[in-house]
């Protein structure tokens, strides 16, 4: 089994710990993985940013950021969970995936009520967060202008 400190090291490329981790368009993921992300992203004390589209499982890991930035153009999309093979889960396994969800909102300091939200969802739709709506329940907590996100050079 590897540890969260080990997680840490083997991303932290050099000793280095990345100061901001860019989500440009992800559509999309494994959720469990996006939550593993999320939390490595926490322990580096990254911050994160979308200034193009962050969906479905992005959003968990985004979360993760301690700064969380978006622009008046950031998209983030919401939609029910689903399994690999694009189906929902009986209603014993969703809510067991909406309290993870939550419980997992709520340690990265984001109101939880975007699980609600995706619950209210059919399963192929997808909400389009506002900007405001992102910064209401903190998934956002820190908005520039698109050209203010400190891009790598030749991003």
């Amino acid at each position: 089994a590897v540890s969260p400190s080990d997680q840490t090291v083997s991303v932290a490329r050099g000793g280095m710990a990345p100061s901001l981790v860019v989500f440009l368009a992800n559509e999309g993921g494994h959720l469990g993985a996006a939550m593993r992300l999320g939390r490595i992203i926490r322990q580096l004390g990254a911050n994160t940013a979308v200034p193009g589209i962050c969906a479905s499982a992005c959003i968990y890991a985004f979360a993760g950021g301690s700064r969380r930035i978006g622009t008046p153009d950031s998209r983030f999309g919401l939609h029910p969970a689903r399994r690999g093979d694009g189906r929902g889960g009986s209603v014993a396994e969703d809510e067991q995936i909406a309290l993870m969800r939550y419980e997992y909102l709520e340690e990265m300091g984001v109101a939880p009520n975007l699980v609600t939200w995706e619950g209210e969802l059919s399963s192929n739709q997808v909400y389009w967060l506002t900007a405001g709506e992102a910064q209401g329940v903190q998934l956002t907590n820190l908005l520039l202008a698109a050209e203010e996100v400190p891009l790598p050079p030749g991003d």
